[in-house]
Order: C-alpha cells, then structure tokens, then sequence
C-alpha cells in the first residue's frame, strides 16, 4: 500500500478536539482551545473531552466512534487530540481504517496516542503527526517558543529539518519512512496486527517515566522480537526519568543503548530533543525522510507530508 497524504490545515480552518486515552483536564482543555481560536481557528470540542470511564475518557464504543465521526465530517479539517495517558490501543479494533485512509485527515497526537498512530499508518498508511497536543503543550503558559515554531512549521508547511548530535567520518545518506514514538506504547502493539511492518522503517522513541531496568526491558523485547532489528538506522529522543528509580545506581541511558545494539551495524543516534519535554520536537510519522550522517548530521523530510 502506498502512503496517503493528508489534507493541510486551512487558515481559519476547523480542528475538532478529542481525546482517544485518558480524561481531560478541564483548565488545560480551555487554555488550548483558547489558543487555537486566537490563532483564527474555528475549534470543536468533542463530549470525549468532557467524559470519564475510569482511567479512559468515556467507553471504548463512544471513543472510536467520536474519531470517525470527526474523520468522516466534511467540515472538520484536522483532528488534535486533547492528550494522551492510557487508552488509545482499546478503541483500534473499532475503526474503519479504509475511510481514515479515504478521508486523509490531518491527525494530531503523541505520547499514548503512538498506538493510534502506528496503527494508523500500518491499516492506512496514512501519515500523521507525532506533536503537542491541546490541553498539554498547547496549554502551556507561557508555551515554548522553540516548540511552537517547529509545531507550525510542520503543520502548516508539512516540512521539518532538524539537527543531529552524531559526529561520525563515514559520511552517508539513509532513507526511510519515519516512525516517532513512545517506546513503551508502541510496545504493546507487538505480536498484533498494529504494528507496523519494519521494513526500511528509522523509528524515533522516546519515552516518560519509564525505571531504567524496565526502559533497558523494553529495548531487549523489541530487538529479541525482531522489530528493532536490520534499520536503515534508529533515534532515540528524550527519556524523562521517574522520580525514583527501583535499583539503586543503574546505568544511564547511554548504556542501557549501548548495551542492546552493542551488535548491531546500524547507526545508533541519541539526543534528539522529542519527548516529554517543552521543547519537543513535531514530526511526522510515516513520512519519508533522509537522514544525513556525517560532521553535521541532521534529518529532514524528503518533501511535504501534504503532496498528493
């Protein structure tokens, strides 16, 4: 299948707001919403956004069915998710990936809402995008000039071209489909029917709150499995620690990294500021890219997300 592109965002366009995992912060929700609509976008915000089921945002049933719903309004022309927490891999067996692929709606998310979006992209191959979301980086007072402009950038100009810190005297030029994420969510998916096929696939993870032991578990289940296994290269992003770690002195990052591609021949980059963090970087998911190696490294998309 080939990859589907999806339709820009319009000036004043209409972004309708729901929310795939977890309950939404009431406060947050508004301070987002509001700074879209001073931006001149009309917003919608979705009952999602105002439900509770336990630890998700309403049933699965009324979850998925509000995403297709926005999916298949004509008059809504992009979807951001209000933020992410737990619940997005439940409602995956309820959509209808022909019309998501049909209807080509610009999808916003992050965090856990990776789950809908690598499903996305393997039942669709539609490309979304892996950036902030409404009640969270866009809630922010005051939000991060660093992530605000490359946020806009993308979603107005479906381009991003960032640097890399890996200093390397084999210069080369890799290619492949870009496919960002938190690593603990994407996880999940393995063994399923959601899991996108590796093939020529540069992930990019990330992830928050993850104990070392448990971040290092993740990695080895992957690559044991398979999945992070003969890459044109891997990313990694930002890893927030928890607040406290189960063992005491455990390895850093860097390490734990070392330690489960010690074998591999792919290129192994670190530092990429996309994560829990303010300044994250937006990217696409899916899209393809080039990935320049050498004294000064850096990624770039290959052209816009929104060709035809």
């Amino acid at each position: 299948m080939k990859n589907r592109y999806p339709s820009p965002l319009p000036k004043q366009g209409t972004i309708a707001v729901t929310a795939p995992a977890s309950p939404v912060d009431k406060k947050k929700l508004n301070r987002g919403v509001q700074y879209l609509h001073n931006l001149g976008y009309r917003v919608i915000t979705g009952e999602t956004c105002r439900q509770k089921h336990y630890y998700v945002a309403g049933d699965d049933k009324s979850r998925a069915k509000e995403f297709m719903d926005f999916i298949e309004d004509d008059t809504i022309d992009a979807i951001f998710c209000a933020r992410g927490g737990y619940g997005s891999m439940r409602i995956l067996p309820l959509l209808d990936y022909q019309s998501i692929r049909k209807q080509a709606k610009l999808v916003v998310g992050f965090s856990d809402i990776t789950a809908l979006q690598w499903a996305i992209w393997q039942k669709s191959r539609l490309v979304t995008l892996s950036a902030g979301m409404v009640a969270t980086d866009l809630a922010r007072v005051p939000i991060d000039k660093t992530f605000e402009n490359n946020f806009w950038q993308l979603v107005n100009e479906g381009t991003c071209t960032y640097t890399l810190s890996y200093d390397t005297h084999r210069e080369q030029q890799l290619h492949g489909y870009l496919l960002p994420g938190t690593l603990s969510v994407g996880l999940r998916l393995l063994g399923s029917s959601y899991l996108p096929d590796q093939t020529d696939i540069i992930p990019l993870l990330e992830d928050v709150n993850e104990p070392t032991h448990k971040l290092e578990g993740h990695l080895l289940q992957f690559y044991r499995a398979g999945f992070l296994r003969n890459l044109p290269a891997i990313i990694f992003g930002h890893f927030t620690p928890p607040e406290r770690e189960e063992y005491r002195d455990p390895p850093s990052h860097g390490e734990i990294i070392q330690y489960v591609f010690d074998e591999s021949e792919m290129p192994v980059i670190t530092g990429l500021s996309y994560g829990h963090i303010a300044q994250k970087f937006s990217l696409p998911v899916g899209a393809s890219i080039s990935l320049y190696l050498g004294s000064n490294s850096y990624i770039t998309t290959e052209d816009s997300i929104y060709r035809s």
